[in-house]
């Protein structure tokens, strides 16, 4: 029952990471605040590229190269379970995905 979400919005032309599902964010309304973030970034011959970095307490997401950088902390109260792709209001093509697993560094 927990999830973050890492997207595009063609319409307002913006990249964002939305926490506000992802465990726990009670202890503080600042904290609150800052559920949605996201930046203007305009599409390169109508396509986005994005690598996504996440564990289990940090998202970060390179869009275009660099060309917007988004991270946001979050507090999950259980492991994360998987990644989901999905499309909302459109046609999306996913051009290729690539998963590589971290190690501890402990």
């Amino acid at each position: 029952k927990q999830e973050y979400s890492v997207g595009y919005d063609a319409k307002s032309e913006t990249v964002f990471i939305d926490r506000t599902h992802s465990g726990e964010n009670h202890f503080s309304d600042e904290y609150k605040k800052l559920n949605n973030f996201g930046t203007k970034l305009k599409l390169k011959n109508n396509q986005i590229k994005l690598h996504l970095f996440f564990d289990n307490s940090v998202v970060e997401v390179f869009a275009n190269d660099g060309e917007a950088v988004l991270t946001m902390q979050l507090f999950p109260l259980n492991k994360n379970a998987g990644v989901y792709l999905n499309s909302t209001g459109g046609k999306t093509d996913v051009k290729s995905i690539v998963l590589w697993p971290y190690k501890s560094a402990w």
